[in-house]
Parts: C-alpha cells; sequence; structure tokens
C-alpha cells in the first residue's frame, strides 16, 4: 500500500508480463484499485504496454474509474498512445464526468498525429492541411 497526499492506493494489483512465443512481442501492465479514506472516492486503475519489433511500434494504454460517493460523481478517463521506430507518433484520450444525481455529464475525445490534432475538449474537428 502507498499513501500519498491522504490517497491511499491499494496493493491489490494484479501484474502480467506476456512473451507471445515465436513473435518477440511483448506485453506488460498491472491492474488495481485507489482509494481516497477522506471522501470514500475509489475506483480501478489499468496501465499496459506492448512491442512489436517486427513493425517497430510500441504502444501504451491507461485507463481509470473513480467514484466518490460524498459528491454523487463519477469520472472516466483513458489514453492510448503509439510511436514506431521511423519517429511517427499517434495518439487519443477521452474521458467523462458524471454527476449521478442529475444525469449530467460532460465528455472529451481528441486525438493526434504527429502534431495535427484533430479534436478539442469542446467538439470542434481539426486538420492540418499545410496551408496555414
Amino acid at each position: 500500500m502507498v499513501t500519498r497526499s491522504g490517497v491511499r492506493v491499494v496493493a491489490a494489483l494484479s501484474l502480467y508480463v506476456l512473451d507471445r512465443a515465436g513473435t518477440g512481442q511483448r506485453s506488460a501492465g498491472y491492474e488495481g484499485s485507489a482509494v481516497n479514506p477522506n471522501t470514500g472516492a475509489s475506483g480501478p486503475v489499468a496501465r499496459g504496454a506492448e512491442y512489436n519489433p517486427h513493425t517497430g511500434t510500441a504502444t501504451r494504454e491507461a485507463a481509470g474509474t473513480v467514484y466518490d460517493p460524498s459528491k454523487g460523481v463519477s469520472a472516466t478517463g483513458q489514453r492510448e498512445s503509439s510511436t514506431n521506430v521511423y519517429g511517427q507518433h499517434a495518439s487519443e484520450s477521452s474521458g467523462t464526468v458524471t454527476d449521478t444525481r442529475t444525469g449530467q455529464s460532460a465528455s472529451y475525445k481528441t486525438a493526434s498525429a504527429g502534431n495535427d490534432h484533430y479534436a478539442d475538449v469542446n467538439g470542434n474537428v481539426y486538420k492540418n492541411t499545410g496551408s496555414g
């Protein structure tokens, strides 16, 4: 168990390391949960990574959910990013916050490839066409 700023991270982590026989692909990650004893907020967390030597692509992902019963608010978020040996990279992330008492929620999604960003938190879509 790790405590930091009043948040206790429960050591109920499930670790994994995979080596896909004959492919050279490797994966690793964990799943667990976090608890804030001051508010009662808690939720699952997960993180993983994979490398494929045939394509030279490395991928990382993380996700988490939290529910705070004292405020009636839940939040989820996730992010994934990939990069390859040629220096190309892409990422995407999303999240939602919901007031479980009123049913109101707010979400965002965004993605990028290199320095081109394709959406913002307001849902506006942009694409770099190179024309300035």
